[in-house]
């Protein structure tokens, strides 16, 4: 809302790289308010007569300002270059600059508790936080930052996969009532993830692999899952019907293979479906998530019943 006039070092771009190691010192000292407001008509004015400056002048305001003659918001943009210059004047090579990383967490850091955006809690990132004054509300995004912060989404979340895993262990060995039955039915989701992969990218030759393929695990745990549930109710509803080992097999076999064909076929057409999508990186993980119900499907009624034969007949008495 008012202006500042510095110095003390800085009056333009600068013609060199250069390294602040804190003996370079800048004074502010707030502008006269008539000659802010004399600037401003200014640049309204200009604005108005000339396209060029209305453009240029257009990116720092808001978008009705030039309409009302005043801003209720405004940016600004620091750009950091390269090549990265250390404090003993020699230009750092790329693969050992650290300068640049360094300055970014540190601005950042000075950002975040100047606003007080808070970082020590768990599974939630400081910046969903408001960085807001009294009367000020900014905005600020860095691609660097953005880079990091990234990374630090994706560590956080990788313990949320584990917890998903640990949970569907969990369940599948309380519904079973086997912790081998457990671990088995846990592997066989596991092992869609590769198959699927390998049908991905040999049979279908895709190339494109991101983050949010890896996404695809938590499909394939809940439809795998359901799959076993399904498997495992049959063969206890199998005492029922059939009386020799064979016949219960056979049974739970024909009832899995009905039930879980028809989840899986119309859930893998969907996940096929946006294979059309114009936007890339959904069609890819479409497909290739419905290979990973496939291969779900395919292990249900080939990998998990040779299981669930060699637990009843070598392991059934041994206690799980």
């Amino acid at each position: 809302e008012e202006g500042v006039a510095c110095s003390g070092g800085y009056t333009g771009m600068p013609t060199a790289p250069f390294w602040t190691d804190g003996s370079h010192t800048r004074k502010c000292t707030l502008l006269d308010e008539a000659y802010v407001a004399e600037r401003a008509a200014w640049l309204y004015a200009a604005a108005a007569e000339h396209e060029g400056v209305r453009d240029r002048l257009g990116f720092f305001l808001a978008s009705d300002a030039l309409q009302l003659n005043e801003t209720h918001a405004s940016r600004s943009s620091v750009p950091l270059g390269s090549p990265v210059v250390g404090k003993d004047g020699r230009v750092v090579e790329p693969w050992e600059a650290t300068l640049h990383e360094d300055f970014v967490e540190a601005a950042k850091k000075r950002l975040f508790n100047k606003f007080k955006m808070r970082e020590d809690r768990p599974f939630w990132s400081p910046w969903r936080d408001s960085a807001e004054t009294a009367d000020l509300s900014i905005r600020f995004l860095s691609g660097a930052m953005l880079q990091g912060e990234f990374g630090d989404l994706m560590k956080t979340d990788f313990f949320m996969v584990i917890f998903s895993i640990l949970f569907v262990l969990v369940y599948m060995c309380y519904h079973t009532g086997c912790l081998t039955l457990g671990c088995l039915g846990l592997l066989m989701i596991l092992l869609s993830f590769p198959l699927a992969l390998f049908l991905y990218v040999v049979v279908f030759r895709v190339r494109y692999f991101a983050m949010i393929h890896v996404l695809a695990i938590f499909i394939a745990l809940g439809v795998g899952a359901d799959d076993i549930f399904v498997y495992v109710n049959a063969w206890r509803h199998s005492r029922r019907v059939a009386t020799s080992f064979e016949a219960r097999i056979a049974y739970a076999h024909r009832k899995t293979y009905r039930a879980v064909l028809a989840t899986s076929f119309t859930t893998a057409v969907a996940f096929f479906a946006t294979w059309v999508s114009p936007v890339m990186p959904v069609g890819a993980f479409g497909c290739f998530a419905a290979l990973a119900i496939v291969m779900t499907f395919a292990l249900v009624i080939s990998f998990f019943p040779a299981a669930l034969m060699i637990w009843e007949l070598r392991f059934r008495r041994a206690k799980c």
